[in-house]
């Protein structure tokens, strides 16, 4: 599945921001919910990881002021820049190394012809490391740089 759900057109999921700020249990950990689509229940489990992700890279999180703005300003340059960057964050599951807490997933609707199976799934995501991680691989500029 990986990063073609996101950068295909052929993908049949809808491509979504369902992400909700849920509490912060430490410094520099935000705890969301996220919402994925897939055939099977991995892939839609699967999918919430990245619905996380892409909204704290492109969109943020209105709800948590340390994350209301979008980490990464400019989609379409990211991803003609460094899609490398990308493919690798998603098909090798490097976004892992962030997720410091997750619950089970739980199956939100039987499954359809449209949307597939619907997964909802909770996540504490190191935002911060996350951050300095982006830095490091030159996605985005140290603040004050």
């Amino acid at each position: 599945m990986g990063i073609s759900l996101f950068f295909s057109c052929k993908s049949k999921y809808p491509l979504t921001a369902e992400v909700s700020y849920l509490r912060t249990d430490a410094p520099g950990v935000v705890v969301v919910e996220s919402f994925g689509y897939g055939n099977t229940k991995e892939e839609a489990e699967e999918d919430c990881f990245h619905t996380a992700f892409q909204t704290i890279f492109f969109k943020g999180l209105p709800k948590y002021g340390g994350l209301r703005l979008p980490m990464i300003e400019d989609q379409k340059a990211i991803e003609k820049e460094h899609p490398h960057f990308l493919r690798s964050f998603y098909d090798k599951r490097e976004y892992m190394q962030f997720v410091t807490m997750q619950g089970k997933p739980v199956q939100v609707n039987k499954r359809n012809k449209v949307e597939g199976i619907k997964m909802k799934k909770s996540m504490a995501i190191n935002y911060v490391a996350l951050k300095k991680y982006l830095e490091r691989e030159e996605i985005i500029r140290k603040f004050g740089y």
